[in-house]
């Protein structure tokens, strides 16, 4: 039996996917974060938690509001 996702790699899969979605690289959305592509792999891995201003920074680049992300993000993990 797979293990549930934790917090961290719920966040991670659902950036990957709005990133995937948006049609950038990591480096591309890093660059547009203002942070390191190393972070978002990380992020990404569920290895680093999100801080709130790197929610709303990848909302932002990702094109879409911080409301928008947290619900991805709950239904997500009210789902697991």
């Amino acid at each position: 039996m797979e293990k549930p996702a934790n917090e961290k790699q719920i966040f991670g899969k659902i950036l990957k996917e709005l990133r995937l979605k948006a049609g950038k690289t990591q480096e591309q959305l890093a660059f547009d974060m203002g942070v390191e592509r190393i972070y978002i792999s990380m992020l990404e891995r569920g290895v680093n938690g999100p801080t709130l201003t790197s929610m709303l920074s990848a909302s932002k680049a990702l094109g879409i509001k911080l409301s928008e992300l947290a619900e991805l993000f709950e239904n997500r993990f009210s789902n697991n």
